[in-house]
């Protein structure tokens, strides 16, 4: 009966240690998932279609900021290429 007592007592301490190291990783693991957070962001007003004086307001990262203006500049390439070559009214080359 001892016996069944202290086995059943250093399972018991082997699943609490078990249970801290488990809550210390995710603990990290919500902390790497909040780094991102931690980016500041930039705001700019931008007009809205249709109205001369509402305006909206758009937030994003540096980097998010950075992807938007090179896929701006892309599709600007694009629409100036389809341009150059002479697009008819049925198919673009």
């Amino acid at each position: 009966m001892l016996a069944l007592i202290l086995f059943l007592s250093l399972a018991g301490a082997q699943s609490a240690a078990a249970s801290t190291e488990t809550a210390a990783v995710e603990t990290s693991d919500t902390a790497a998932a909040q780094e991102p957070s931690r980016q500041r962001l930039i705001c700019r007003s931008r007009p809205m279609l249709g109205s001369r004086i509402a305006r909206q307001r758009v937030c994003k990262t540096e980097e998010d900021w950075k992807i938007y203006q090179n896929d701006l500049e892309q599709s600007r390439r694009d629409i100036n290429d389809r341009g150059m070559r002479g697009c008819t009214s049925t198919s673009c080359e």
